[in-house]
């Protein structure tokens, strides 16, 4: 498995297709591999790098630099060693808010930016965002991060025909370093860019579930009408983890955005 090291650390990565490069940037806890068919459907067009983030997957696991800023200079960093200068980034997740943030930081760096199921700003003012993460931190930190990883699941993944997938997003979920899952979950409380978001100087499209953690409503006025060039793409009859869920409608969209930019 191919690797670079970048700001002291290794971080792993596929690369596949040819072509413009769509870089891919996993959400919390997750992995380039759940990236596997968005791989599959975008190297036909494109060459598609998916990397594993500081503190995931097979990454480096250091104590420090869990913050979203890092992440995206980790990102800088890495496509510099690749030699790669300006690409179309997708970011899920805790990956859309690093897209974001990278968006802002190095806008002369993309063809366009992908965010799905985030918003720009994670603001700790109310009290059913404060008992989601502190709800979180708790039970990593007490009952372990296999723990953590069945509640993920069972929320995302209610109904009984989705077993299967329940099943094994709990299984790879657990694999997580309970260090690392933990700093990094604490790097997303308190983020905010959206006073930096008129930065962004290439096409934005935001993808939102309809039942997403965070409404569509919030992707459409913090995000989309905030940036120079922000659109809106909304996945029906989906949950937060969008390209596990509904992948064709995820790919579909990914495509007809890419193919316009």
């Amino acid at each position: 498995m191919p690797s670079v090291s970048v700001q002291g650390i290794e971080l792993c990565y596929t690369q596949q297709g040819a072509g413009e490069v769509v870089l891919l940037l996993h959400g919390l806890g997750s992995c380039k591999e759940d990236w596997n068919a968005q791989i599959a459907a975008l190297s036909t067009q494109y060459q598609v790098i998916a990397v594993d983030l500081r503190g995931h997957g097979n990454s480096a696991k250091p104590r420090t630099g869990y913050s979203i800023r890092q992440f995206a200079e980790d990102i800088c960093s890495f496509m510099d060693a690749l030699q790669i200068p300006q690409w179309h980034l997708v970011g899920f997740s805790l990956g859309g808010m690093i897209a974001q943030q990278f968006a802002v930081t190095y806008p002369e760096r993309l063809y366009s930016v992908v965010v799905v199921n985030a918003i720009p700003s994670v603001v700790l003012d109310n009290w059913a965002t404060r008992k989601m993460f502190w709800g979180r931190l708790l039970t990593i930190q007490l009952l372990g991060v296999q723990r953590m990883a069945q509640a993920i699941a069972q929320a995302n993944f209610p109904r009984p025909e989705q077993s299967l997938m329940r099943e094994q997003l709990a299984a790879q979920f657990a694999k997580n370093d309970k260090a690392a899952y933990f700093r990094s979950t604490r790097a997303i409380m308190h983020w905010n860019v959206r006073p930096e978001l008129m930065r962004i100087t290439c096409p934005l499209l935001a993808i939102s579930s309809d039942k997403d953690y965070t409404p569509v409503s919030a992707k459409q006025s913090q995000l989309v009408e905030a940036v120079p060039d922000g659109h809106l793409v909304v996945i029906q009859n989906a949950r937060h983890l969008l390209p596990m869920e509904q992948p064709v409608a995820l790919n579909q969209a990914l495509l007809t955005w890419l193919s316009s930019c």
